[in-house]
């Protein structure tokens, strides 16, 4: 018998997309923190990756979809966080997320890591996003901004090195109200797609030398 995993460090040449929803911006942005800091100490630098913020989850196939157009990743991470409200809305937008992100991994044979939380309240969200790395500074720094809206950014070349000395400081999430012990989807996600990208690479590997 054959076993093969995946690893967990970065490959020089990797290439990686994230697209994260905006809304419930901060647990949102938290959720992304955390999941650039591990791939920071992971070995992803900047050029690797291309991050895409999106206004929600629903939008996020989409987007994705066009990206692989212009810029083909090994493998792609989809982030976004979705609370329960008081009506539908909520069921629709978590199923169809979820079924564009499964067609087009399918279509195009990118793994795509679903880390859109779809959740019952504020309080299960914030014991899944866990605390991000404090004192750093946001992704995509924004500017005053009006009640019209925010500019369109592109920021080519941010550094990652921040997220590694930012994340020593972060202080531990405090259990819930259950005991239930916190967890950190962003940090699971990140170390996912490492481990789908090698073993793809492995898979690849062993097909050439068959040949």
């Amino acid at each position: 018998m054959r076993i093969i995993e995946g690893g967990t460090q970065a490959p020089g040449d990797l290439r990686l997309t994230i697209v994260a929803s905006r809304f419930n911006d901060e647990l949102a942005q938290r959720l992304l923190d955390n999941c650039l800091y591990t791939l920071a100490r992971h070995g992803v630098t900047g050029e690797q990756l291309l991050v895409a913020r999106v206004p929600g989850a629903f939008e996020i196939p989409v987007a994705m979809q066009r990206l692989f157009q212009v810029r083909r990743p090994e493998v792609a991470i989809a982030l976004g966080v979705i609370v329960r409200g008081s009506t539908r809305h909520f069921d629709a937008v978590a199923t169809e997320c979820s079924r564009g992100v499964s067609r087009l991994a399918l279509s195009t044979g990118v793994p795509i890591i679903f880390g859109v939380l779809a959740v019952e309240d504020s309080a299960q969200a914030e014991q899944r996003v866990g605390s991000a790395p404090q004192e750093q500074p946001a992704l995509s720094p924004r500017s005053h901004v009006d009640q019209a809206g925010h500019p369109a950014t592109d920021n080519r070349d941010l550094p990652l090195a921040h997220y590694l000395d930012a994340g020593r400081k972060a202080p531990p999430v405090a259990a819930s109200a259950t005991g239930q012990a916190p967890v950190n989807r962003g940090q699971e996600y990140a170390l996912a797609a490492l481990e789908m990208a090698s073993l793809l690479r492995l898979a690849s590997a062993d097909r050439a030398d068959r040949a």
